[in-house]
């Protein structure tokens, strides 16, 4: 957990001092783009250690958290080697433009399919129920 807050602390910090020193705060630098894709790839490493060398029950197919981790890392597997070479993707060939641009699209739908998968997944536990104030 302290590995997780201090990932966030880092990227507020870099993003902050981005916003105010390079004046970027409409903009969407690359290198926060990467930054924010390797804090978040340690942050889904770090669940698949505790989900894998952890904890010894899984089953995986009726872990929500498991689908939208994979999610995750996969839309940032494909995400940062983009934004690595952002720079010589916009000055270069057109084609290579479409094809990243067509991978990310991918990316991102996978994504959200693996949100959905992680809505939709049925799990053993009690369903949450909203108590009106009276029955508080």
């Amino acid at each position: 957990r302290l590995i997780i807050v201090a990932t966030v602390v880092l990227f507020v910090v870099c993003a902050f001092c981005s916003w105010i020193f390079f004046k970027s705060f409409f903009k969407a630098p690359a290198y926060l783009t990467v930054l924010e894709s390797f804090l978040l790839i340690i942050g889904c490493l770090f669940y698949y250690y505790e989900r894998f060398a952890v904890t010894l029950s899984i089953e995986i197919k009726k872990d929500p958290n498991f689908y939208a981790v994979t999610g995750i890392i996969f839309l940032f597997a494909f995400l940062t080697p983009a934004s690595l070479f952002l720079n010589e993707i916009y000055s270069g060939v057109q084609t290579i433009y479409v094809a990243i641009y067509s991978m990310n699209c991918i990316a991102y739908s996978t994504l959200f399919l693996s949100f959905i998968f992680s809505i939709t997944c049925r799990t053993n536990s009690i369903p949450y129920r909203s108590l009106s104030p009276l029955q508080r």
